[in-house]
Parts: C-alpha cells; sequence; structure tokens
C-alpha cells in the first residue's frame, strides 16, 4: 500500500476561503478611500473655506479606522482558525506514530505544537490579504501618479525597484536565521523538558549535567541568533523609512520648481501612502519568510511521522479473551522467528536476559512498533489489518512506562471513560485491596511519591475497568507483589482475558500455562 504522507490543512477551504476575500476587499475599500483623500485633500487645499469636502476627508478618516479595527479582527479569527486545524493535524499525526517515529523528546513534540505552529498565524491571518491588498494599492498610487505627476512616477519605480532587491538579499539570511532559530528553540525545549523531568527519567547525576550543560549551550546559541536576525529583519522592514527620504529628496530636485505649492501637500501625501504601503508589504514578506520556514518544518516532522496504513477494516471482539499467535515474528538486532501459540484465557511467561527484546515485544502487540517481519495474529487477525482504536481497547499494556496524572485515584481509573459506574469501580477496587477511602487519595503529577503497591494496583484497575481481551504485564514493581500477581492468574472471574507476564527468569508461580522464552 502506498502512504501519503499527511501534510498541514490547506488555507483556502470553507470559510477561510471567505473571510480572506472580506479581507482583501477591506484592504482594497481602505486604499480607496485613500487615494480619494488626496483628491479632497487637494480641495481643502486650494479653498480651505469649503465645508463639504472637509466633513467627507473627516468621515473617509473615520472610516479608514473603522475598517482597519475590522479588518484586523477577522485577520485574528482566520489566523486562530487555521492554528486549531493545523495543531489537531500535528496532534493527532504525531501522537498517532509508532514509538519509532515520535520525536526523540517531549520538548521538541511541544515545540512544533505551539510554537512553530503559531508561526504560521502572521502570514494566515494578515500576510496573505496585506501582501494582495498593498499590491494593489501601490499600483494604484503609480497609476494615479502617472496621470498627475508624470515627473515623480520614475522616482516612485526607482524606489519600488530597489526595494525589491533589499528584500531578495534579505530573504536568504532571515530564512537562513529563522531555520537555525527554529531548531534551537526545538532542542532548547526537549533539554528543558528533559530537565524538568529528570527526577523520573534521568537515573544518575552525570546525566542531569549533562542535560543542565545543553540547557546553558543552546540558549546561549539560541540568543546569539535572535540577535543576528534583528539585522536583516530590521533592514527589511524598516527599509522604506530611508527610501522615503531619499525619494522626497529626489523630488525637490526633480521638479525644477516647477511643482507649486498647490500641489505640494498632495504630492506628500501620495508619497506618506506609497511608502506606509511599501513597509506594510515588507512586513508582510517578513512575515512570509518565517511562515515558509516553520511550514518546511512540520512537514517534514508530519512526514517522519507517517501513520501505520490500515490495510483492512476487521475489528476485535470486545470483553472476549483473545488467542495469540506469533509466526516467524523478527525485529532486526534483538530476536529472530519467533514461533509461539496460545487459545484464549491462557496464562504466558514471556522470560528472557535484561535487553533481550521482552518489552520491544510487547511494543508489537500494540503497534507502538512495527516487526522487521512476521506477523502477530489476535484472534485470528492480524494486527496490521486491525483498526488503532479498536486495537487500544481490547489489549492493555501495564509497563514501567505507563502513568498516573495529577488528580485522585479516582479520577486516574475514570481517565478513559468518566461515565464508568462508581460501584463498578469500587467493587473492582475492593478485590485488588483498595478500600473507597483509599480511591479519593491525592495523586502529584506522574504518581510521584504514590506507594509503589498501590500505583500498581490502580493501573490494574484502570486496565481492566475496559474489560480487554489481552492483558500485557511488564512492571517490574508487579514482581514484588506476589499474592496480587497470584491473583490475577488465578482468578478468571478477575482476568478473563489473556494474561501476558514478562520478566526475567521463569516464574515460578503457578496457573501459567505457557512459557515463552525469548534468548
Amino acid at each position: 500500500m502506498t502512504l501519503h504522507s499527511q501534510r498541514l490543512p490547506a488555507i483556502f477551504v470553507a470559510s477561510r476561503r471567505v473571510w480572506l476575500v472580506v479581507l482583501v476587499t477591506l484592504g482594497l475599500c481602505q486604499a480607496g478611500l485613500a487615494i480619494a483623500s488626496i483628491w479632497l485633500l487637494q480641495s481643502l487645499w486650494d479653498n480651505p473655506l469649503l465645508t463639504q469636502p472637509l466633513l467627507l476627508l473627516l468621515t473617509l478618516t473615520v472610516a479608514l479606522f473603522f475598517l482597519q479595527l475590522g479588518q484586523h479582527r477577522i485577520a485574528e479569527q482566520v489566523a486562530q482558525h487555521y492554528l486549531v486545524d493545523a495543531r489537531e493535524v500535528l496532534y493527532s499525526h504525531l501522537m498517532s506514530a509508532s514509538n519509532d517515529r515520535l520525536p526523540a523528546r517531549l520538548g521538541v513534540a511541544m515545540n512544533r505544537l505551539i510554537t512553530d505552529s503559531n508561526s504560521l498565524k502572521n502570514w494566515v491571518g494578515r500576510g496573505i490579504a496585506s501582501a494582495i491588498c498593498q499590491t494593489c494599492a501601490l499600483l494604484a498610487y503609480l497609476v494615479v501618479c502617472a496621470i498627475y505627476w508624470p515627473k515623480m512616477l520614475f522616482i516612485l519605480c526607482l524606489m519600488t525597484a530597489l526595494s525589491i532587491i533589499i528584500t531578495l538579499m534579505c530573504r536568504i539570511k532571515i530564512t537562513t536565521l529563522t531555520l537555525a532559530i527554529r531548531q534551537l528553540r526545538g532542542r532548547l525545549s526537549g533539554h528543558l523538558c528533559e530537565r524538568s523531568f529528570a527526577p523520573h527519567t534521568v537515573l544518575n547525576i552525570a546525566q542531569l549535567g549533562k542535560e543542565t550543560r545543553h540547557v546553558s549551550k543552546n540558549s546561549q546559541r539560541l540568543g546569539d541568533a535572535m540577535v543576528a536576525l534583528t539585522v536583516p529583519g530590521s533592514c527589511l522592514k524598516y527599509h522604506s523609512l530611508v527610501l522615503s527620504q531619499l525619494a522626497f529628496i529626489l523630488a525637490i530636485f526633480n521638479s525644477d520648481g516647477q511643482l507649486d505649492k498647490n500641489q505640494l501637500l498632495p504630492v506628500l501625501l501620495l508619497f506618506g501612502l506609497f511608502f506606509a504601503t511599501l513597509s506594510s508589504l515588507n512586513r508582510a514578506s517578513f512575515d512570509y519568510f518565517v511562515f515558509a520556514v516553520a511550514k518546511q518544518r512540520l512537514n517534514i516532522a508530519l512526514a517522519k511521522a507517517d501513520k501505520m496504513p490500515i490495510q483492512k477494516t476487521n475489528k476485535l471482539t470486545r470483553y472476549v479473551p483473545l488467542a495469540v499467535k506469533l509466526k516467524q515474528l523478527s525485529y532486526t538486532g534483538v530476536f529472530e522467528n519467533l514461533n509461539y501459540s496460545a487459545t484464549a484465557g491462557q496464562r504466558i511467561n514471556i522470560y528472557g536476559a535484561s535487553g533481550s527484546g521482552k518489552s520491544l515485544l510487547c511494543a508489537l502487540f500494540n503497534k507502538q512498533l512495527s516487526p522487521s517481519s512476521g506477523q502477530i495474529v489476535l484472534a485470528g487477525r492480524r494486527i496490521d489489518w486491525l483498526q488503532p482504536r479498536r486495537l487500544q481497547l481490547c489489549v492493555q499494556l501495564i509497563s514501567q512506562h505507563s502513568q498516573l496524572f495529577k488528580g485522585t485515584l479516582l479520577s486516574n481509573i475514570r481517565y478513559a471513560n468518566q461515565r464508568i459506574p462508581l460501584t463498578t469501580i469500587t467493587a473492582l477496587a475492593a478485590q485488588l485491596g483498595i478500600n473507597n477511602s483509599e480511591l479519593m487519595q491525592p495523586v502529584h503529577e506522574l504518581g510521584r511519591h504514590l506507594p509503589s503497591g498501590l500505583r500498581i494496583r490502580t493501573l490494574l484497575i484502570r486496565a481492566l475497568i475496559k474489560q480487554p481481551g489481552l492483558l500485557i504485564l511488564d512492571d517490574p514493581s508487579l514482581l514484588q507483589e506476589t499474592a496480587l500477581l497470584q491473583q490475577l492468574l488465578s482468578d478468571h472471574e478477575l482476568v478473563s482475558a489473556t494474561i501476558i507476564l514478562c520478566q526475567q527468569q521463569q516464574s515460578t508461580l503457578s496457573n501459567i500455562d505457557q512459557y515463552w522464552p525469548i534468548d
């Protein structure tokens, strides 16, 4: 099956297309009102006592103000609407990828979801409409200048050409520095997140010190890149101010004294509007350069996290034990040609030395990873045929990486389904040795300070409440709870599912139906 890489959502779709047309229309109206104000100002300059042009000019000024307010509000609305769609695609796609395709650090994924996606906003919201409107306005000003002050047309065309050259010169440097800033922000976010979770994920102080040094180094590099970007960025955004002064000087020398005072004010107003428009167009160019870099990085991230294809629509039947079969299953460099089978409801003990691939094999059962070759078959269906959502419901994995969240034991048990009756939870908790008062015990972030036995029982209740067909136990702390483990293996009414127990040595517990060694 051919995989089609997910991409960021298109800009000109659905309601956004309508709102962008509205933005362009508002911008063109503003340009038209600005040109009309030139003629009104000319009339007032010739005869200051005329009240009708004065009132009309004041009306145009107020109208321009409200048009700008409306344009800015709609631009932000369009930008936020696009951000919601973009972040939905990023989250659903990046988080549904297999473990070998996920970002190496949690902070990198956070940076992509927040910072990089936010960099799309300015171009989508204000940049596109501004670029179209300001380009049309520039052309309109040039036409007006050609009709009324043809000698000044050459000056404006020359300034426009210089502005284009400066923009192209700044583009390369801005793109390079923007890309470097995005990469450094991703690295810094990754190291900061690693530093925040260090007490739980970093096992020794040397590694913690290494992460701290990385944070300091990347923070310094990010600061240097941000400072370096101010030069080409400011040059791009504000070079029109220098060009406007140069244009005024050239206009004075080019007029040869033929520009009378009655025409002076309209010419100055035209020049002011022209270079203000040129400045807005330059800011839109900067927004586009940032947008292009962010879009490129996000599309690359999406391409690296391509979802696994669903080749069939077969579904597993819920609430029934699953038969398990491994057929020539291999994972390069770890294990090869595993061939095992178990009937529904059996208790299986997978054992092998540290590094033999037990945890990796468990990850294959819920498609967190993909095998190099061979197949895993559940209830007669290959797991690569199965829909991920149904597989997650029917296969429950409890590992040392399973986490609890801030709240209470009860809120953690109800995390996946808030509609679970309290009586069902309390009955199951009582069977596993947790009373009603303990269910309301507070849980800190990541289950910190919670006793190991209480943590593993909470994870078990959360898994068993879903009535899975296959329960995989790959948490070393569970091996310390011998009585609990024996209860799970022996009580088929409590756990009717097929159970896979992983440990380094062959289990000495009773009620084990099959032993699957991994060499």
